[in-house]
């Protein structure tokens, strides 16, 4: 079985519907996955849980939509999946180091989420049909 076909499946959906309430059952039952097997097996090959990618990402759009759009920050946190402005905020805050407000009048870059390698071997020899 291609393992990695099936995660990079599972990312294509997340990427379709993250600003969406998703659970881990929504994402392992496109890959047609139990939802224990299918977490371990993105864990194992992206490096992040599920939960920690879907936070990821959302907020590497709303750092995107910081600096492309003038929406306003609410907008911003509802249109990436994040139930309020404080929930955002804090989150945010937490990845970046600075306030989704203070980001938007810096000349920080957006780094790219997923990095392009996110489904290479992570520095360690894994034998996928072991898994």
């Amino acid at each position: 079985m291609d393992y990695t076909a099936l995660i990079r499946e599972a990312i294509e959906f997340i990427h379709s519907r993250y600003d969406e309430n998703l659970l881990v059952s929504d994402i392992s039952e496109q890959v047609y996955l139990s939802p224990s097997y299918f977490a371990y097996l993105f864990r194992t090959l992206t490096g992040y849980s599920i939960k920690n990618y879907l936070n990821r990402y959302r907020l590497y759009r709303a750092a995107a939509a910081l600096k492309e759009t003038d929406k306003r920050i609410i907008e911003i946190a509802f249109e990436n999946g994040f139930s309020s402005q404080q929930a955002f905020t804090k989150s945010f805050s937490l990845h970046y180091g600075t306030s989704p407000a203070q980001f938007r009048k810096t000349d920080m870059v957006v780094a790219l989420f997923p990095p392009s390698n996110i489904l290479q071997k992570r520095g360690m020899e894994m034998d996928l049909k072991n898994v």
